[in-house]
C-alpha cells in the first residue's frame, strides 16, 4: 500500500510531528511504501527519526495568511503519487485542503485529523481570519474524508457540530512515549515546586495560577515551563505576581528541550493546567507518566484524560482559593505517592504507542474499505 502524509509544518519538536513520524515509521516497517509532504525543509532534523524507508517531499509555499501557506505546487506532488490513501493531518493546513481536492476528483481515501482545530473554533480565540478560512476552503475535507479521526469524544462532538458526518469519526486518543515519559531519579526542581509546562500565551489562562499561591505554604514555588509566545501577557503575569507579593516564588524557565521535559515532571508536587480551553492537553499525559499528580480546568476533553480524585484533581471553577485547597492537598506525601502510581497505571493502560497505532490502522483499514462504524 502506499500512503501520503500531509503534514504542513512536520518538525520532532512538535506533539503533531512526533505522531505523523510515528505512524510514518510504523506503516514501514510493515512493509508499506510512505511518503509525507510538508513544507518544512531541514532533513537533517529527520536523521535517526524517520525510517530510511520514508520519503519526505517537500514543497514551498508561495505566501502565508497566518499559518495557511498558499502553495498550488502540492496538487501536482499528490497527483504523481498515485497513492492509496491520503492521511491529512491538521485542519487548517492548505496541503489538508489540496488532498481533499485530490481525494474529490480521484476518489483517494483519505482519513483527517484535526488535532483539536475544530474544537478550537468553539473557543475564545477563534479569529475572523479562521471563519473567513472555513468558509472558503476547509469544509471541503469534513466532508471529503473517509474517516475523521478525533483525539477525545469532546472533540467529536464539535466536528459534528461543524458539519461532520458522526459515523465516519473514530475517537483516537494520542499516544505517550512511556519510556521518555517516566519517574526520573534526578530532580531539577527543588522540593515543594509546583510545575506548568506549555505555551506562555492567555489562552492558558495562567493568571489563575499565579493568583492561587497566596493561599498555599509559604514553601510552594512555581515555575512555569515553556516558550513565551505572547510578550505583553507575560509582562502582564510579572505585574500580576508583583501584585500579589507572590514574584519570588515565580520563575518563568521558558522552552527547553523536550527531553528535559520528564525531569521537570518527575521533580515537581504537581503539575497544574489552568487552561481556559484545551483539547486534550497532552501535558497531562505526560505528567501522569511521570507519575506527577496533576490538577487541570475541567474544560473539552481534559476530563476524559484525569480520573478526578485518582490521577489528580479537575478544577469545576476558576477559583484561586479552590485551586490553592487543591495544591495543599498535594502537600500529603503519601496521597501524592499514590495519585503518582494512580497515574501510571492509567497512562501505560490507555495511552501507549501501540493502543495508539493499534487504532490508526483500524482507521485505515475503514478508510480504504469504505465502512462506517
Amino acid at each position: 500500500m502506499r500512503v501520503l502524509q500531509v503534514y504542513d509544518s512536520l518538525s520532532p519538536n512538535t506533539s503533531e510531528g512526533r505522531r505523523v513520524i510515528t505512524v510514518s515509521n510504523e506503516l514501514t516497517r510493515l512493509g508499506h511504501q510512505v511518503s509525507v509532504l510538508t513544507a518544512f525543509s531541514d532533513e537533517g532534523a529527520f536523521t535517526g527519526v524517520l525510517s530510511e524507508g520514508v520519503e519526505v517531499v517537500t514543497h514551498r509555499p508561495l505566501f502565508h495568511v497566518r499559518k495557511f501557506g498558499f502553495s498550488p505546487s502540492i496538487h501536482g506532488l499528490i497527483k504523481r503519487g498515485e497513492y492509496d490513501l491520503i492521511h491529512a493531518h491538521s485542519y487548517r493546513h492548505y496541503g489538508t485542503f489540496a488532498a481533499a481536492l485530490h481525494s474529490s476528483r480521484f476518489k483517494t481515501p483519505m482519513v483527517l485529523s484535526p488535532y483539536g482545530t475544530i474544537s478550537h473554533a468553539s473557543s475564545e480565540g477563534f479569529t475572523t481570519m479562521y471563519r473567513l478560512q472555513d468558509a472558503l476552503t476547509m469544509r471541503l475535507p469534513l466532508r471529503q474524508a473517509s474517516r475523521i479521526l478525533a483525539n477525545t469524544l469532546y472533540e467529536k462532538s464539535q466536528i459534528i457540530e461543524h458539519g461532520g458526518d458522526s459515523s465516519r469519526i473514530d475517537v483516537v486518543y494520542r499516544e505517550v512515549d512511556t519510556g521518555l515519559f517516566r519517574k526520573a531519579e534526578s530532580a531539577i526542581l527543588e522540593p515543594g515546586t509546583i510545575v506548568y509546562v506549555g505555551r506562555v500565551t492567555p489562552l492558558k489562562g495562567l493568571e489563575l495560577l499565579i493568583d492561587s499561591l497566596p493561599y498555599v505554604g509559604s514553601e510552594h514555588r512555581l515555575a512555569i515551563v515553556g516558550p513565551i509566545e505572547d510578550q505583553a501577557y507575560h509582562e502582564a503575569l510579572l505585574r500580576r505576581a508583583q501584585e500579589r507579593g507572590v514574584s519570588n516564588k515565580v520563575e518563568f524557565v521558558g522552552g527547553v528541550e523536550y527531553g528535559l521535559i520528564p525531569l521537570y515532571l518527575s521533580s515537581a508536587e504537581a503539575l497544574v493546567l489552568p487552561s481556559l480551553y484545551e483539547n486534550l492537553g497532552g501535558v497531562l499525559l505526560e505528567a501522569q507518566a511521570c507519575q506527577c499528580p496533576v490538577i487541570a480546568s475541567d474544560v473539552g476533553g481534559v476530563g476524559e484524560v484525569v480520573v478526578d480524585g485518582e490521577t489528580g484533581f479537575l478544577l469545576k471553577e476558576r477559583s484561586p482559593h479552590e485551586l490553592g485547597l487543591k495544591l495543599g492537598l498535594l502537600g500529603d506525601e503519601e496521597l501524592r505517592h499514590k495519585m503518582g502510581a494512580n497515574g501510571r497505571r492509567f497512562i501505560t493502560s490507555n495511552f501507549t504507542k501501540e493502543h495508539y497505532l493499534s487504532k490508526i490502522t483500524d482507521s485505515y483499514s475503514k478508510a480504504l474499505d469504505g465502512r462506517g462504524d
